[in-house]
């Protein structure tokens, strides 16, 4: 709150005060931290690897047609980087083998702290197999992080991360 006076001036000599108290409340604007972040424009700011297609704005991604290796490369990753991260997850070792994958065509910079909020839903034939795991991955920079796995209980639902300010690929 600020406290300020405002004074008016009859022009001969006379004036009057009035005091106001302003109030300055930020804004809470809900944005999109992704450009094209619904897929309502299809592949439109994205770039991807393997077999992927958006239909009704939703991003489907049918994991064939691009080996572990290639999705790593495509993401800058080292070899091997998602065998270990699913492997921790899990608890045992593990062999990712193929999937598909997008990215951001452009890095996105974030000029204060942000959450990126997104529903996810991963969808398997591999959900009795006690050593055949489908994941779904989210790579920030190169950190990965495991959204989604067969065997656990959580197959769809909003996946959400605090992001500091910054720039991010």
């Amino acid at each position: 709150v600020y406290d300020v006076t405002v004074r008016a001036s009859d022009g001969n000599g006379g004036t009057t005060d009035q005091a106001v108290a302003i109030t300055v409340t930020n804004l809470s604007e809900t944005r999109s931290l992704v450009p094209n972040g619904d897929f309502a424009d299809g592949a439109d700011d994205w770039d991807s690897a393997g077999n992927v297609s958006f239909a009704g704005g939703d991003g489907l991604m049918i994991a064939e047609d691009a080996t572990n290796g290639e999705i790593e490369d495509f993401f800058g990753l080292a070899r091997g980087t998602f065998d270990d991260v699913l492997s921790d997850d899990v608890g045992s070792p593990q062999n990712v083998r193929n999937g598909a994958a997008i990215k951001a065509e452009n890095d996105i910079t974030l000029t204060e702290t942000s959450t990126l909020q997104f529903d996810y839903a991963l969808t398997s034939d591999d959900l009795m197999s006690a050593d055949d795991f489908d994941a779904l991955f989210l790579i920030i920079d190169s950190d990965v992080h495991v959204v989604a796995r067969t065997g656990s209980a959580e197959l769809a639902g909003t996946y959400e991360i605090t992001l500091a300010a910054g720039t991010y690929s």
